[in-house]
């Protein structure tokens, strides 16, 4: 897509819908100042035969591989970082998640800070 796309959390964004989130257009993430976006590690319920229960394990490792090769890349934390805090579910704010990388601002922030601004008020 040439149009930036924008992403926005109003409630909350857990696992894959804070990627989805964090996948915006830098610049263009944002939440909400009460939302909550959470991160960890993807889960699985294996069980059965030996073979089985491998073949799921080496598919969540694959997996988290991923999911947290694209946290690095969205947020600009390092890997080890990112594999680090992801071990257990990571419970942000909307300003934690701003400082973490996963968006750009929170909303109402920047509307309180374009309202102290008068050039930047007159100029919309």
């Amino acid at each position: 897509m040439k149009t930036p796309l924008g992403t926005k959390c109003i409630g909350s964004a857990f696992n894959l819908a804070a990627l989805i989130l964090a996948a915006g257009e830098k610049g263009f993430r944002s939440a909400f100042p009460l939302s909550t976006i959470a991160v960890e590690n993807p889960a699985g319920a294996a069980h059965g035969q030996a073979d089985h229960i491998q073949n799921e394990t080496n598919e969540l490792l694959r997996i988290k591989d991923y999911i947290n090769s694209e946290f690095a890349a969205k947020t600009g934390q390092p890997m080890e970082k990112i594999a680090k805090d992801f071990r257990r579910m990571k419970m942000l704010s909307a300003r934690e998640a701003a400082d973490y990388g996963l968006i750009d601002y929170v909303v109402r922030e920047a509307e309180e800070e374009l309202e102290g601004d008068d050039d930047a008020v007159q100029n919309d």
